[in-house]
């Protein structure tokens, strides 16, 4: 099939609606007592087919964005001509006296044999190897790699890139001040960022803040803050698309959950790379099981496509229909659903020809029709006619989820 340019044409007021409505089932799905195994941000990667540049990329653009770092850098100046300091005092031996003299090593020095005219003082001297130095080092690190997987190597000129553009050019700045760049960078523990919490200086205190913020959500974010990262920064209007196939998504893993007689099941692929995944899937009350499959066909999917590009040695992309939804067990089934946010007719046609092309490419997974569903806008241009001896059944987001349920979980007679 040739491929298709994406057109997704919700309104501000569906994409606000539908925003609000993946923030609140994306937390909810990303939970921790929605899983056997929690894993939000495995969980996020599969569900949304995210590669893992592109949460990272979400969760550094928040972070260079957010009031905490802007606060930071609106007292860095000033805060590193203040810098925290300790003073030590190390012993000398000279004949001049700088300092308070030690006269116990300094008799003890004596009596060794030393030079009785030599004096053991320890002045005092100023240091800047403290541990909320060391914390600021490994901050304006992290900030400065976070800057750069943000930018993306992009070069800004306005709007939000170029705020974190400015961002990481302060950081990259107060690198260079001289004082700290002899300083080792340390990660902080719970003692040390208890210690900055109750800093005199407003800036360390601060420091301590970013601190925290860049652990949280770079090293082990939340379910419910990973929603509302992805919700701010990734489903904006041009990914209209993505975002009416989350919604989706979304949805269904909603009914299925209630519907099944456990939590999701343990995902065999946790923390692997694989390549087709399920993002979610389900045990019901009869021992079949549900799996939830996104932009990838089942694992046992023989894809004619596949076998004949090996078979003549041929290169190009696999396919990738948009959610699969497949029951495995007695009572086997499967159907292929091609999501399209548009109200244009010859955009919605393109979809019926993609799911034919899908249909015909794994036969084996559709023995019950109709196989083939695609599903648009509530108001858009089509006629919802389910055809049992048909392949293919339109029908609108709204009437998705009932549909499903009643094909693969229906209420007993």
């Amino acid at each position: 099939m040739s491929p298709i340019v994406v057109d997704a044409d919700l309104t501000p007021e569906e994409h606000d609606r539908l925003l609000a409505e993946v923030q609140a089932l994306l937390a909810a799905y990303l939970a921790p007592t929605a899983a056997a195994l929690p894993d939000p941000v495995g969980d996020a990667k599969a569900l949304l087919d995210l590669a893992h540049g592109d949460l990272e990329r979400v969760v550094c653009v928040h972070l260079l964005l957010s009031r905490e770092v802007t606060d930071l850098l609106k007292r860095m100046r000033a805060g590193l001509r203040r810098p925290a300091t300790a003073s030590v005092r190390p012993p000398e031996a000279d004949r001049a006296i700088r300092g308070p003299v030690d006269w116990a090593a300094t008799h003890a020095r004596r009596a060794a044999g030393g030079d009785r005219t030599t004096y053991v003082t320890r002045p005092a001297r100023r240091i800047f190897a403290t541990p909320e130095n060391q914390v600021l080092a490994w901050l304006l690190e992290q900030l400065d790699a976070a800057g750069g997987a943000a930018l993306g190597g992009k070069v800004a000129s306005d709007g939000w890139l170029a705020g974190i553009a400015h961002a990481r050019a302060a950081v990259r700045n107060a690198r260079r001040v001289g004082w700290l760049r002899g300083i080792e960078a340390r990660r902080p523990d719970a003692a040390v960022l208890k210690r900055l919490a109750v800093a005199r200086s407003a800036f360390y205190r601060q420091v301590g803040t970013v601190a925290s913020a860049v652990q949280r959500w770079r090293e082990q974010p939340s379910g419910e803050e990973l929603a509302e990262l992805l919700c701010r920064w990734w489903f904006r209007p041009a990914r209209n698309a993505e975002l009416f196939e989350a919604a989706v998504a979304l949805r269904l893993a909603n009914a299925f959950h209630d519907a099944a007689e456990s939590p999701r099941e343990l995902r065999l692929l946790v923390g692997g790379e694989q390549p087709a995944a399920a993002f979610a899937r389900y045990r019901l009350p009869d021992g079949d099981e549900v799996s939830l499959w996104r932009h990838h066909w089942p694992t046992d999917a023989v894809s004619a496509h596949t076998q004949a590009l090996s078979e003549h040695r041929m290169r190009a992309s696999a396919t990738c229909p948009d959610l699969v939804v497949q029951r495995r067990g007695a009572r086997a089934d499967t159907v292929v659903l091609e999501l399209k946010a548009s109200r244009r007719r010859s955009y919605l046609g393109a979809g019926l020809r993609q799911l034919l092309g899908y249909l015909g490419e794994c036969p084996q997974l559709f023995a019950r029709q109709p196989s083939g569903w695609l599903v648009v806008l509530a108001d858009g241009p089509f006629t919802s006619t389910e055809d049992p001896e048909g392949s293919l059944w339109v029908m609108d987001a709204d009437a998705v989820v009932a549909r499903v349920r009643a094909r693969f979980c229906p209420q007993p007679r």
